[in-house]
């Protein structure tokens, strides 16, 4: 997974937090995803000292339009695709996982551009 990008929602506070920080030693990049722009910069800041790379998104999830955008800034920012490993030369690959009901987690799929 050191050439993948996680993305975590919720991850300002609680499990999405604590979830960040964890994913962040096993992926090269996180993107954090929540409302509380400060709480997410503090979280950044522990998943840069696990050495990956962190993009924080302060949005809100219950627009419509919000979960595609975090997705296209995210392939856009980490320039993810199974063809290149080109992210300063660690990324690869973003990888999508939820929280199924409750709390197994389940793979949604893999974006590529």
């Amino acid at each position: 997974m050191k050439d993948s990008v996680a993305i975590v929602t919720g991850a300002s506070q609680g499990i999405g937090r604590s979830t960040a920080i964890r994913l962040a030693r096993d992926f090269c990049a996180v993107v954090l995803v929540a409302r509380n722009a400060k709480a997410l910069e503090e979280v950044a800041a522990a998943a840069r000292k696990t050495g990956a790379e962190p993009l924080s998104l302060a949005v809100d999830l219950s627009h419509v339009e919000t979960p595609e955008m975090v997705i296209k800034t995210t392939t856009r920012t980490f320039r993810a695709n199974r063809r290149t490993t080109e992210h300063r030369g660690r990324c690869s690959i973003v990888e999508i996982f939820g929280i199924a009901e409750f709390g197994k987690p389940q793979c949604e799929g893999v974006v590529t551009s």
